[in-house]
């Protein structure tokens, strides 16, 4: 999920996982859309036309509950976002957002049985776009946990070595 900001630059917020629900917040509030959506390889998606949506609701209004808990948990995650862009230095940013995609995206590494690789190839501007830091800051950082034997910068993305010590950076610098 994206959005472009008046500059014309584009702003990457997060990256919505297999299975879950996006773009329902305007067929509430009735305002247009504010985020874009790109497919970030092969996707397939469901979309459900508002009148569909109204009429599911109307029959089915356990379904009220449900989105309302999703909703509470997306402002729950948006202001965790914010309280970590002002408080927490890049490192310990950047180690949360590679355990978040570790937790998404991680698989088995078939080198390392300890090793989890993040099966969704990221470039480092991508990824810069989702700490709101430059590409160069987040090179120099990745460069670090990888020089600490964290992590392992391959052609195809990164594989977290040890995970234990990516959520050390992460509560070493709260």
């Amino acid at each position: 999920m994206s959005s472009t900001s008046v500059s014309g630059k584009l702003i990457t917020l997060t990256y919505v996982e297999p299975g879950i629900w996006f773009g329902d917040v305007s067929i509430f509030d009735g305002d247009r859309r504010t985020h874009d959506a790109y497919a970030h390889g092969e996707t397939t998606t469901l979309n459900v036309a508002k009148a569909d949506f109204k009429k599911i609701l109307s029959s089915h209004v356990e379904l009220y509950d449900a989105m309302l808990r999703l909703h509470a948990r997306r402002i729950r995650q948006l202001f965790g976002l914010v309280e970590d862009l002002n408080t927490l230095p890049l490192r310990a940013r950047l180690a949360k957002q590679l355990n978040h995609l570790l937790r998404s995206y991680g698989v088995p590494s078939l080198s390392d049985a300890k090793a989890i690789r993040i099966s969704l190839q990221l470039a480092q501007e991508e990824l810069a776009q989702l700490l709101g830091a430059s590409r160069q800051r987040v090179n120099q950082e990745l460069k670090q946990m990888e020089r600490e034997h964290v992590i392992k910068i391959e052609p195809g993305g990164l594989t977290v070595l040890d995970r234990e010590a990516l959520l050390k950076i992460v509560d070493s610098d709260d």
